[in-house]
């Protein structure tokens, strides 16, 4: 049996037995500052706060690592723990949606990857499930914590980088109508 199956399997068991289920959501500043070391500055708080969304581990990860802006190996090893389980063609994707920043146009990144827009979003699906993105507008996504995007962008190259950011800037400007995503 597939995971995924066995996944819904339990939780169909669970929901036949009523039992409770519970949404989980991010810290608040105030209860990340009290998983930080005793002292620590609300203004060392923010930015892991902001960058992982008040994810508790991810964001005790990035403030007890030290260097500034680097998403730490353990939050990195889980990112790309989860981005390992997607098929190949969504994490391409993703990588590719990663270079145009926190939210992106599913138009622009079907454009830049010669995809159809359907052909786009049946990829982008899986990781819709696994939580790495969410749908923020119709046509613009987002990746559910910043440190998801930045670990994409780290595992290249600068000149991949490089070269996706030239495939998608003459592009930018070039789609009909309003777009989905604030600029």
């Amino acid at each position: 049996m597939a995971p995924a199956q066995a996944l819904t399997d339990t939780f169909e068991a669970l929901a036949r037995r009523r039992a409770l289920r519970l949404p989980l959501t991010g810290l608040t500043l105030h209860e990340l500052a009290q998983l930080a070391p005793a002292g620590t500055p609300e203004d060392n708080l923010r930015s892991p706060h902001d960058r992982t969304g008040g994810n508790p581990f991810f964001a005790t990860e990035l403030i007890g690592h030290r260097a500034a802006g680097a998403v730490p190996p353990g939050v990195r090893d889980v990112v790309l723990g989860r981005i390992s389980r997607l098929p190949r063609p969504t994490a391409d994707l993703l990588r590719l949606a990663a270079t145009t920043g926190g939210e992106f146009d599913l138009a622009l990144v079907a454009r830049v990857a010669g995809l159809s827009l359907g052909a786009a979003l049946d990829r982008l699906e899986p990781a819709m499930a696994a939580a790495l993105i969410t749908e923020r507008s119709p046509g613009c996504f987002g990746f559910a914590h910043a440190v998801v995007r930045e670990t994409l962008t780290e595992g290249m190259s600068s000149l991949r980088r490089a070269h996706l950011n030239a495939e998608i800037a003459p592009r930018k400007n070039t789609l009909a109508g309003p777009r989905p995503c604030p600029p």
